[in-house]
């Protein structure tokens, strides 16, 4: 049997979700009486939404029903309350069930699965993208990973659609976007595919791996050095970035991390012209308490401690008196290795002092302070980009690093790749303008602003990675190629999808075929 509720405004709710999604008819809701006023109405909850309902049958307060979305009548929405029962009753499961027969859909385990899920989030539910999503995840290598995509895609009022189903799902799995450019440009170089298109997507890579290399000069060492000093860095990963420095000829081949810190101690007391109160002052305040300590100033361990840990609190070096009598102590030998344990927590210290990861200067001053060198700086930073970008490109010198090493360059990989990973519209935004145009993110916007008269001048921008991708996916290419083409697009598309505004996007997307139409005529 099937009665008809009238539901009118919706209340003003104090849980507010994000995109609350547009009803349509035939669509199924689960919803709660939460309170029974006089007059036949009601209030009516539905997932996080409160409406005030004109009941044309009783109901009862705490009663829980299956509601069918039906034609507006008069520009009220119209619900019909289903005879079904209450998930208290059956069970999610069993609820699930009777909700698939009702749709007129196989019993099967994947629509069950998909069933619940949707119960599960109170996410809108109607035959039309019932049938459509459990096709989409079928065909996914991934069945459980696609299901918070289809949330997404109805929470954020996506268009329905596989396009975008497919864009979301790539963009949901862990693969980094730089390895999936790294294995495709060298899928180019061996020749899979020898057309004009795949010619200018080698240009392209080309042109985003020299502005990513000009990215690793700036920050490459810093990178080395913050991994190496950093205090969640694993032993492994500690001894993988000192390695590479070494390599880079930052710290002299074949010099041990103690002998390194020692002589950091003995040129302590050489060093001037330090600015006051900076990150490099507080090292060297503290360096030259383990030079004093190593020359016989202090009686004890225990008294280097408590002269050094106002230093690594922050004092200044004058807060930091010796104790009065320490000249009458008797002296005993402090064992090189805890001179060092003080130096390396000094130098931690200052690399994660507030001051030095905000600004690049006082990084710059700290790597300047371990190496007076500035020849050798410059040279070191040239090497470390070098180091990252063959381990980016996997060309064939990477594979002489050690374990070690590997995993530290494989880690700052990740870090710096993060914004062309698309996981983050703002980060991308601020980090990678100078790649935007090369990535081609805003071809859907220039094809529909520009007029007929602009698209001789067009070309250009139509040599970027998304158009070129596109039109490669028309040539004759191999499989394996063309999947891999698919999911870099994908990537692109998912970060557009999920960055911009829904309804500029639903324009880009709807005019998507403009495009295809005007690849096709280049």
């Amino acid at each position: 049997m099937v009665q008809s509720i009238t539901i009118g405004q919706p209340l003003s709710s104090p849980i507010e979700i994000k995109g609350i999604v547009s009803w349509k008819n035939g669509q199924i809701l689960f919803g709660k009486v939460n309170k029974v006023f006089p007059n036949q109405t009601a209030e009516v909850q539905i997932g996080h939404q409160k409406m005030i309902a004109t009941l044309d049958i009783p109901l009862r307060t705490g009663e829980r029903h299956w509601f069918q979305v039906q034609h507006p009548i008069e520009g009220r929405l119209v619900l019909k309350a289903l005879n079904s029962p209450d998930l208290n009753d059956s069970g999610i499961k069993g609820t699930a069930a009777k909700l698939i027969a009702h749709l007129g859909i196989t019993p099967e385990p994947s629509a069950l699965k998909l069933a619940e899920y949707l119960l599960t989030n109170r996410l809108p539910i109607t035959k039309d993208t019932f049938q459509p999503a459990m096709q989409w995840l079928k065909a996914a290598d991934a069945a459980e990973a696609g299901l918070p995509v289809i949330k997404t895609m109805f929470i954020q009022q996506l268009p329905f659609v596989k396009d975008v189903f497919d864009a979301l799902f790539t963009q949901s799995k862990s693969e980094p976007f730089h390895k999936l450019l790294s294995c495709f440009r060298q899928k180019l170089e061996d020749g899979e595919a020898e057309t004009r298109t795949a010619g200018k997507l080698m240009e392209v890579l080309d042109s985003l791996h020299v502005a990513k290399q000009n990215q690793f000069q700036q920050i490459g060492l810093q990178k080395l050095v913050t991994t190496w000093l950093d205090s969640d860095s694993t032993p492994e990963m500690k001894s993988g970035a000192f390695s590479l420095l070494q390599k880079t000829g930052f710290i002299p081949k074949g010099m041990t991390e103690s002998v390194f810190l020692e002589n950091l101690i003995d040129g302590s007391e050489t060093r001037s012209g330090i600015a006051k109160n900076s990150a490099v002052d507080k090292l060297h305040q503290g360096l030259q308490l383990l030079s004093e300590a190593k020359s016989g100033a202090f009686a004890k361990v225990e008294e280097i401690d408590t002269a050094i840990n106002p230093i690594l609190n922050g004092y200044e070096h004058e807060g930091a008196k010796l104790p009065h009598d320490i000249h009458s102590m008797p002296r005993k030998n402090i064992t090189a290795e805890k001179l060092s344990s003080h130096a390396f927590h000094l130098l931690q210290s200052s690399f994660t002092e507030e001051k030095a990861l905000g600004g690049k200067m006082e990084v710059n001053d700290l790597i300047g302070y371990l190496n007076k060198d500035t020849d050798q700086i410059a040279e070191s930073k040239g090497k470390a980009a070098e180091l990252l970008f063959q381990s980016l490109n996997r060309l064939p010198e990477a594979q002489y690093a050690r374990n070690n090493e590997k995993l530290v360059l494989s880690l700052i990989l990740e870090a710096e790749f993060q914004t062309i990973d698309f996981t983050d519209g703002p980060s991308v935004a601020h980090q990678l303008k100078e790649m935007t145009k090369i990535l081609g993110l805003q071809l859907e916007h220039a094809l529909i602003n520009l007029s007929g008269e602009d698209m001789a001048d067009f070309p250009k921008d139509l040599e970027t990675l998304k158009p070129l991708l596109l039109k490669l996916l028309n040539e004759q290419i191999p499989a394996s190629m063309k999947e891999m083409a698919e999911q870099i697009l994908n990537r692109i598309t998912a970060q557009q999808i999920l960055s911009q505004e829904n309804g500029r996007f639903r324009i880009y997307f709807l005019q998507f075929h403009s495009i295809w139409d005007l690849l096709k005529r280049i």
